[in-house]
């Protein structure tokens, strides 16, 4: 496997609890890789490692064979680590195209970066409130938007926490085709999700996680029959319901 960001015996503790132990992931390069596991299982602390607004007590983070922990999260993101968070971030006053502008600009000449920003913008489908004011989006189209903002850093893994929470049925759909065509542009994901349709529809592998531990990981129907992953996490539901 080509891992191009990996955590290797990753601890983490805050206060005396211990968050993450002895965590390993391997992230193949041009893949969706997904990330499951009951709520304050230490998935969104994992992301917080691996960008670096967490500092680990133990372990390594490699990115391209390279270590990262320690760098700070703007070091990080130059290198080619973006992140979206659960609650929506960005500048509400600013409009769509001036959101995603800022991401590009940082790293690019100003030309360069509007063509890429028309360029993200369509693929989102965001063409039509490209001027409008963050702040009057729909939950749909902000989740576009800060994927938009992600890709415009220029980053060649992006990390996606529940970038699917709170969408209806037809906007799930729509950010799966969109996460799925990421691989396309040469870009590896990494998503956090509870939607479990659809993280089993779109990821290539994907890793369980239970109380900051490596619970199993596999590809979806490996993972989706799996009986541990049942009686921790999925639930008998689940497999009797169509993945």
């Amino acid at each position: 496997m080509n891992a191009i960001l990996e955590a290797r015996g990753v601890d983490l503790q805050r206060g005396g609890l211990k968050i993450l132990s002895d965590l390993n992931i391997s992230i193949e390069e041009h893949k969706v890789t997904g990330i499951i596991g009951p709520n304050g299982a230490g998935k969104t602390s994992l992301f917080n490692v691996l960008s670096g607004f967490m500092r680990l007590n133990g372990g390594d983070v490699l990115f391209e064979g390279n270590s990262i922990v320690g760098l700070t999260p703007e070091t990080i993101c130059q290198r080619g680590i973006a992140r979206t968070f659960q609650k929506v971030r960005g500048y509400p006053s600013l409009s769509v195209r001036e959101n995603v502008l800022v991401g590009a600009v940082n790293r690019l000449p100003r030309h360069e970066a509007a063509t890429l920003v028309d360029e993200l913008i369509d693929r989102m489908d965001l063409e039509e409130l490209a001027d409008q004011p963050a702040e009057i989006l729909s939950v749909g189209n902000r989740k576009r938007l800060e994927v938009a903002r992600v890709l415009a850093t220029g980053a060649k893994v992006v990390l996606l926490d529940e970038v699917m929470g709170g969408l209806v049925p037809t906007e799930v759909r729509q950010m799966m085709t969109l996460i799925a065509s990421l691989k396309q542009h040469g870009i590896t994901v990494v998503l956090i999700e509870h939607h479990m349709n659809a993280v089993m529809g779109i990821s290539d592998h994907i890793y369980v996680i239970e109380r900051g531990r490596n619970l199993a990981d596999g590809p979806p129907a490996e993972i989706a029959s799996n009986e541990a992953v049942i009686a921790a996490y999925l639930g008998k539901e689940y497999t009797d319901a169509e993945v």
